[in-house]
């Protein structure tokens, strides 16, 4: 039997506000979901904007509405973990910020666990 692993919501550059585009927007984007895809392989649920918002970001969606929508998703995952270079994004710090303040409302209850590394979230599941 497969041992549950959490719902796991991935935050990491993608175009940093539109500054990185080109082949460095499309190298975040595999970085990422290469990540979720190996996490899913050990039974992970991962939502992974890179990968689940990308239609709607190639289809013309502004910026804020591709942020309301991780926001949304933020509400209902499990964990969230920062992937390299998140500290440079503002799309990413915005979601780290916004998992601080829901954690801050939900008093300890069902609040989102935050992980600094894929490593260090493998490894609380162990």
């Amino acid at each position: 039997m497969a041992l549950r692993r959490a719902w796991v919501f991935l935050s990491g550059p993608i175009s940093n506000g539109e500054t990185v585009t080109g082949r460095a927007r499309e190298e975040n984007i595999e970085r990422a979901t290469l990540i979720a895809e190996s996490l899913e392989e050990i039974g992970f649920r991962v939502y992974c904007p890179h990968r689940e918002l990308r239609p709607f970001a190639q289809a013309g969606k502004p910026y804020r509405w591709l942020m309301k929508e991780c926001l949304r998703a933020l509400t209902k995952v499990e964990a969230i973990c920062m992937l390299p270079g998140w500290k440079e994004s503002a799309g990413a710090r915005e979601e780290h910020w916004f998992v601080e303040l829901l954690n801050r409302s939900r008093r300890g209850v069902n609040t989102v666990r935050k992980y600094y590394s894929v490593e260090d979230l493998v490894r609380s599941y162990e």
